[in-house]
C-alpha cells in the first residue's frame, strides 16, 4: 500500500503542478513553470501541452483506483477490521459520523 500511496501522491503533484503552470498561477513550481512554457514555445508546442495533460490525468486517475484498491483491501485484513470496528465504535459514541472506507484524504486533488 505505501508504493501504491507514493506513485498516487507523485502522480497527483505532477497533475497539480502542470495544471498550475498553465493557469499561471503564481504558486506553480517553478520546474513546471519553466517546463510549460519551454514546451509552449516550440513547434507544436500548445499540442504538446495537450497530451502532456491528458497524459498526467490518465496517470493520475490510474494511480488514484490503484490506491483506493490497496486502501480498500487493507481495510478487509482482520486485525484492521477488528481496529476500525473499535475505533468506529468509540466514535460512534462521541458523536462522530464514522465510516473508514470514505477516504476524504484522497479528495483534496
Amino acid at each position: 500500500m505505501d508504493d501504491a500511496l507514493r506513485i498516487y501522491r507523485g502522480a497527483a503533484s505532477n497533475r497539480r503542478g502542470l495544471r498550475l503552470a498553465a493557469n499561471n498561477d503564481p504558486s506553480a513550481p517553478d520546474q513546471w513553470k519553466n517546463a510549460y512554457a519551454t514546451t509552449l514555445n516550440q513547434p507544436g508546442g500548445q499540442v504538446k501541452v495537450e497530451n502532456a495533460m491528458r497524459s498526467l490525468e490518465n496517470a493520475y486517475v490510474q494511480a488514484r483506483d490503484k490506491f483506493k484498491k490497496s486502501y480498500l483491501a487493507y481495510l478487509s485484513l482482520p486485525i484492521e477490521a477488528d481496529a476500525h470496528a473499535t475505533g468506529g465504535r468509540v466514535q460512534k459514541y462521541l458523536g462522530f459520523d464514522y465510516a473508514p472506507e470514505r477516504m476524504e484524504f484522497l479528495d483534496d486533488d
